[in-house]
């Protein structure tokens, strides 16, 4: 959709099958998670004025962790919000310093941070959510779709979207990248 349909996948894709066949959701290369029903609430940290989700972050963080446990050896966490990329990746370094996953590439960090670089599964934390009255700037600008063509990109065999659609719906125009790519998956 960003592209208006002029990209095809390679033939290399199909070799990334294995990928996709892993845990959270086996045999789906890409997912959307709703997290509407959750209580997922995003807040605005007072001294940035970043946000952040503390439920969407642990939903982050789980299936992160079902991934490791499942075989996947490279996983990117990426959000458009830095107090979320500080919340997510406390939450990545006090999880697994001293386990056997220690030494896996985890990364959680800003769309920005993301750009030229791959995971096997990669995690798109929206955060935005009430009681926020909209969403962040970031979704309104006009290069928004590289925010989500980057988190999107990046990932070799999964892409796990978790969102609050109900949110995002009444809030984003349809035109937006973010409502395009949630509706596609």
């Amino acid at each position: 959709f960003i592209y208006k349909n002029r990209v095809y996948d390679h033939p290399s894709v199909s070799e990334r099958k294995e990928l996709a066949q892993l845990q959270p959701f086996a045999n789906e290369a890409s997912v959307l998670f709703d997290t509407s029903q959750m209580g997922a609430f995003s807040l605005k940290d007072a001294a940035s004025g970043s946000r952040f989700n503390i439920m969407s972050g642990l939903v982050a963080m789980q299936m992160m962790l079902i991934g490791l446990l499942d075989g996947v050896q490279s996983i990117g966490i990426v959000t458009p919000y830095r107090a979320q990329s500080r919340f997510l990746s406390t939450c990545i370094r006090e999880m697994l310093q001293r386990t056997k996953y220690q030494n896996i590439p985890v990364l959680a960090a800003t769309v920005h941070k993301f750009q030229g670089s791959e995971r096997d599964m990669m995690i798109f934390d929206t955060v935005d959510s009430y009681p926020q009255e909209r969403p962040g700037v970031l979704f309104f600008d006009h290069k928004n779709h590289r925010l989500v063509n980057v988190a999107v990109t990046r990932a070799r065999g999964k892409f796990i979207q978790l969102s609050d659609c109900h949110y995002m719906r009444k809030n984003l125009s349809r035109k937006q990248a973010l409502s395009q790519l949630t509706a596609h998956i």
